[in-house]
């Protein structure tokens, strides 16, 4: 016989004393039915919404790097849904995500301009003074 933790609704084993999904007591003498499909915790133990990072996303797009900013903003802009939809876990890891690939983005577009900088000015100070002798 599958045991449901009566908080999260999770299937837990029949021998267990707590859930170890949300860590609630379990009763072993009463099985809990399981959760509505969709259920998640509710707002009040998952604490403030995320930053969905969309404007760093659009930042890292417009001025560093393409690619990583299109993928940063994909993410972000699902932030919200997830959050209001309750999936909360889902919902911080693409915040987290977003806002990971945007600072490596911003990074990658920065080493690339020094390094395009320092090319450009070598070759062309290399040329100026190829004339000069």
């Amino acid at each position: 016989m599958i045991s449901y933790c009566p908080k999260c609704g999770k299937p837990v084993a029949d021998d267990a004393t707590f859930c170890p999904e949300c860590g609630a007591p379990l009763k072993a003498s009463q099985p809990a039915q399981p959760a509505q499909p969709g259920y998640s915790k509710p707002k009040e133990d998952v604490g403030q919404k995320p930053d969905n990072n969309l404007i760093l996303a659009i930042i890292t797009t417009v001025v560093c790097c393409m690619p990583l900013g299109v993928w940063a903003i994909v993410l972000a802009s699902k932030v919200d849904n997830l959050w209001n939809s309750g999936q909360y876990a889902q919902a911080r890891e693409n915040a987290d995500k977003a806002k990971k690939i945007s600072i490596i983005g911003i990074v990658a577009g920065g080493v690339f301009s020094v390094v395009y900088l320092i090319l450009t000015f070598g070759i062309y100070g290399a040329a100026i003074f190829a004339d000069l002798y």
